[in-house]
């Protein structure tokens, strides 16, 4: 269960590259604004060959941090030339800094390694990508997916939970009402039997995760600014609102009952 953790909860930290890192020389690797990049070691390339993820290591890396992988947003200003092996992934696979859920080896769009008969680095995603389905048979690989949906599933069963008091608000029964129809959609389908269709459900699973994490975060966030503004005196005639407007109608109603007392 740890290893499958590791993947559905990694981290993915992203650095914006302000000042130039490295060097333009005839043996660097330039980068561009549409994809980052992950310095790495061969023994994070084996790992990937292993469990097909870019997934953190164990344990507490440099700086105390656990469960992240950091990334560097790439542009004019990013080279490499170390010759260490460096991964890359779209911008449009890794959007935003924070987000939750390790990079498979599919969604890498370059594993560069650098070559010295041909003294430069050298793209061996291709390679990369065919000894891993090599060495994970497809069936193999289906067991792998079907033990992380089932852990996607317990975290969203979890959420669900958590937010289940608030359902009570319209605009928050109707958005959540839609997730849990996709859900259990999905988990009814009698059509799931391909390596790709399990690999899309992953990506379903991991969407709908992030929205309810999201909106579990939201409403705890608010409920505690209200329970904070219940607690202190109020002038008469004045309210205390959030600005969002799902959560519009759950303050009324409390301040409706607060009138009331």
């Amino acid at each position: 269960m740890e290893d499958i953790e590791r993947i559905i909860n990694a981290k993915n930290r992203v650095f914006q590259q302000t000042i130039a890192f490295g060097k333009d020389d005839p043996i660097s690797m330039s980068t561009d604004n549409k994809h980052v990049y992950r310095i790495t070691g061969l023994s994070q390339i084996e790992d990937i060959l292993n469990c097909g993820y870019v997934r953190p290591p164990l344990g507490k890396a440099k700086g105390g941090h656990k469960g992240e992988v950091f990334w560097t947003q790439g542009g004019e200003k990013l080279f490499y030339r170390d010759k260490r092996p460096v991964l890359e992934t779209s911008t449009d696979i890794l959007k935003e800094n924070g987000q939750i859920g390790a990079i498979s080896v599919d969604e890498l769009t370059g594993v560069w390694m650098f070559d010295e008969q041909q003294n430069k680095y050298v793209n061996n995603i291709e390679a990369v990508v065919e000894k891993y389905n090599q060495m994970h048979p497809k069936e193999e690989q289906i067991v792998r997916l079907k033990e992380q949906i089932s852990a996607y599933d317990k975290q969203i069963d979890e959420l669900l939970d958590n937010i289940q008091p608030y359902m009570q608000n319209p605009n928050v029964n109707q958005d959540i009402s839609k997730i849990i129809e996709k859900n259990n959609e999905i988990n009814s389908s009698q059509i799931i039997d391909s390596l790709n269709d399990y690999k899309r459900v992953i990506e379903i699973k991991q969407s709908l995760r992030a929205y309810l994490n999201q909106t579990n975060n939201y409403i705890k966030e608010n409920t505690e600014k209200q329970n904070e503004q219940k607690t202190q005196v109020q002038p008469e005639n004045t309210t205390s609102r959030f600005t969002k407007e799902m959560y519009e109608e759950f303050i009324k109603e409390d301040e409706e009952k607060k009138q009331q007392v």
